[in-house]
This record gives structure tokens, sequence and C-alpha cells, in this order.
């Protein structure tokens, strides 16, 4: 099942359950389409409910190492990304692992930044993430990106908002591994969030955006970062072919 299915199918499940609802609760009076709508509307639920099951329960085709590394892990829109910090020599390092659930190459631009309340609870600001990560059919891979943190600020535990956008541009092909991640918010959505939210206002909605989090405790111990320190891509696996890691 694609993306644009399993959209349709979440849909189908909430339409019909709301509709289920109401055709039980709100008709004062009980006819043949009244009745139609009740037994309808829950067989309507069920299948939906039972589809999205199936798809999540098919076969998996490659193995899952986020899972290993994280337990859990974002996504957006096909390709699933963790982080984590890691020290090399005195060096900070953030590592973004990412893993393409499709057969076709896809790029996935993510962003991490400190919350605001982190960044006035004391310290120096942190540098906000944003990278670009290409990544073929089913491989997975690692971004090493040299981190700079002030001594003031490590050994902290922060929160970082997570942002993300992914592309295809020769489409997604089939679906290769069907366990899913969370879902991350969009980067564009995120800048119009700002813009949305004035907007609703004044005509007396109030909208409310949680954007996900994650929680990361700085390194301690770490030296200067070199200004011409480059970063790192490292394929770790990629379908019929391990690489060693």
């Amino acid at each position: 099942m694609g993306q644009s299915m399993k959209a349709i199918m979440q849909l189908g499940l909430i339409i019909a359950g709301i509709a289920a609802i109401l055709f039980w609760l709100v008709p004062q009076r009980s006819d043949e389409m009244v009745w139609a709508g009740r037994l309808g509307c829950p067989l309507l639920t069920a299948l939906c409910a039972w589809l999205l099951h199936r798809q999540s329960q098919g076969k998996e085709k490659l193995p899952d190492p986020l899972r290993q590394i994280a337990g859990g892990y974002f996504e957006r829109d096909g390709i699933c990304f963790w982080a984590g910090f890691a020290i090399k020599d005195g060096i900070c390092w953030l590592h973004l692992w990412v893993q393409n659930r499709y057969e076709r190459t896809g790029a996935v631009r993510i962003i991490l930044r400190a919350t605001h309340k982190a960044l006035t609870s004391g310290g120096n600001p942190l540098d906000v993430v944003d990278e670009e990560i290409s990544c073929d059919g089913g491989a997975f891979k690692v971004r090493r990106i040299p981190y700079s943190i002030g001594q003031d600020m490590s050994g902290r535990t922060l929160t970082y908002d997570v942002l993300a956008s992914t592309s295809y541009p020769s489409g997604r092909g089939h679906l290769l591994r069907h366990r899913e991640g969370v879902r991350v918010g969009s980067i564009l959505g995120d800048k119009t969030r700002v813009g949305c939210t004035a907007a609703l206002l004044l005509i007396g909605v109030i909208r409310i955006s949680r954007p996900a989090r994650l929680k990361l405790e700085l390194p301690t111990g770490i030296k200067e970062v070199p200004d011409d320190l480059p970063g790192e891509d490292e394929v770790l696996w990629e379908p019929e072919t391990l690489i060693a890691s």
C-alpha cells in the first residue's frame, strides 16, 4: 500500500468512525437510511482498520537497523531517521542515521533546533542542524557532523524540535520495509506556522501545534571543534550488500 492509499484508508477510518457514532447518537427517529448508516459505517470502519493493520504487518524485505540503535525513530514520508551524539578524539559528533523504506533514491532534509526554553535557560545558543541527506533505495547510512558545544552547556539534557521534508525525484517505487517511524512535522509547514496562527487568531480560532521532539544529553569533556573539520557520510548497509560499519 502506497502513501497515498494509506492516507485514504486513514481518512476513511476517521470519517466512517465519526459517522457511525453520529448515526447511533443523533437521529431521533430510526428509518431505513439511519439503520443503513448504523450498520454500514461500523463495517467500513472495521474494513479500513483491517487494511491498515494488514499493511503494517506485511512481510519485511529489509532489516530494521534503526530499531536496534534507537528502538523508536522518526520518519517523514518514507525516510526514517534518528540522531545521537558520539565522541571521537575528544571532538563531539552528531550522528544522523537514515534509512529509505522505498526502492528508489530519496532525499531527506532534517532540521534539529534546541527549543526556546532550552536556549533561554542559560548557556550559549547551539547551532541549528540543517542537513540534506540522499539515500539509495532501501539503504541505511549515517552522516556525522562535528558539533560545537560550549563548556557551560556540556552535560546538559536538551530538547530539540524535529522537522523534515522528503523528496523522491523519480518516484518512490515499491515499499521495501513496512515498519514506520513517528511522523514529524514538515519544514514548509513550520515556516508558515506563524502566519497561519496569526490569521486564525484574527477570526477567533486558536491554533495549537506541537512538533516532534527529541531529548539528547550533551557530552562532557570535549575539545573545541576546528573550523575546517568536514562532516562524513557512510553507507552502513544496502540491499544485498553488507558494508562494514
